[in-house]
């Protein structure tokens, strides 16, 4: 375990924001420059990075911030090998020192208004299961196709985000953009550990939170950069682990009618034959919508591939979990 010693003597700051790194390779000097920029005191925030992979690269840009910036925000860097998001998260909280909680997508670039913005927020709106998401949008040459469809789509993070949303849905919640109080996530539990990807741990909590009436507020100030270069097979495998996850948590919490089960009643087979008839109807007509349900046949073959696997008792480091 390599850490930065938390300094206990300086003050407490307003905000924590919490960033469990996996296994992306964000741009390590723009995501602490970021940090490093903020228009909020240096003294309001800290930063707890929570590293599973041991980035050795963002280890030394760090310290080459901090010996730059003496002034800039305390930054509590802890490698933790092998554990995965939820228990990362859980980790980071145990620790944070801010009545105020802010996750933090590892490859988010924060924008300079993100401290301010979350803050005055909660400032405003001082009830405690007030929530504030922020969206992040890709950038450059990831904005485009592809991309785009799967951001403006919802399918990336559960919301549709687009540089014009003005509103989230009031149960949303997720570790990519969003403030918490301390107080409401303590109250209500920890992320559930035994989600073991990084996906469904938000959403599990979202429900858990949206029955205790959480309500989730936009925050167009804190709109992050998505600084990641997504491919087609990396979000295949993340569909695969959305079945495994849907399959647990029906396993966990019982319940008549998941919102998934129109995707389960065609085999992983199955749903690859309709891909295919969708992308033949594209190259005849031309027409995008044939390619869009392409994409989205493609997507629920591995969903289900995903949830029958872990049906039959496949664990979360099989290799089908981790290799497209």
């Amino acid at each position: 375990m390599n850490t930065t010693p938390y300094a206990r003597s300086m003050p407490e700051p307003h905000i924590s924001i919490l960033v469990a790194a996996d296994d992306h390779s964000p741009d390590p000097g723009k995501f602490i420059a970021a940090l490093f920029s903020q228009t909020a005191a240096p003294g309001l925030f800290e930063v707890i990075f929570i590293d599973s992979k041991n980035h050795e690269r963002f280890r030394q840009i760090l310290t080459q911030f901090q010996s730059r910036h003496l002034e800039g925000p305390h930054f509590h860097y802890e490698v933790l090998p092998g554990i995965h998001r939820a228990r990362a998260h859980n980790h980071a909280i145990q620790i944070a020192r801010g009545k105020l909680l802010v996750f933090l997508g590892d490859d988010f670039i924060a924008p300079p208004a993100f401290v301010s913005s979350h803050l005055e927020l909660h400032q405003h709106e001082t009830a405690e299961e007030v929530v504030g998401i922020g969206s992040s949008l890709l950038a450059g040459r990831n904005s485009k196709g592809f991309y785009r469809q799967q951001e403006e789509s919802g399918l990336l993070f559960g919301a549709a985000f687009s540089a014009t949303m003005q509103t989230v849905p009031t149960n949303f919640f997720y570790v990519g953009n969003a403030s918490i109080k301390k107080s409401f996530i303590k109250k209500h539990g920890s992320f559930d550990e035994d989600f073991p990807f990084d996906c469904w741990d938000d959403y599990e909590m979202g429900l858990r939170l949206a029955r205790q009436g959480m309500r989730s507020i936009y925050v167009p100030e804190a709109m992050a950069e998505h600084d990641h270069a997504i491919t087609f097979a990396e979000r295949c495998r993340a569909i695969r682990r959305l079945g495994y996850s849907a399959a647990l948590h029906e396993y966990k919490y019982p319940i008549s009618k998941p919102p998934w089960q129109k995707r389960l009643k065609r085999s992983p087979t199955g749903w690859k034959i309709r891909a295919w008839r969708y992308r033949i109807q594209y190259w005849i007509t031309g027409n995008p919508k044939y390619l869009a349900r392409h994409l989205t046949a493609r997507f629920d073959s591995h969903f289900v591939l995903g949830y029958r696997l872990a049906r039959m008792g496949a664990k979360p480091d099989d290799a089908a979990f981790h290799h497209f």
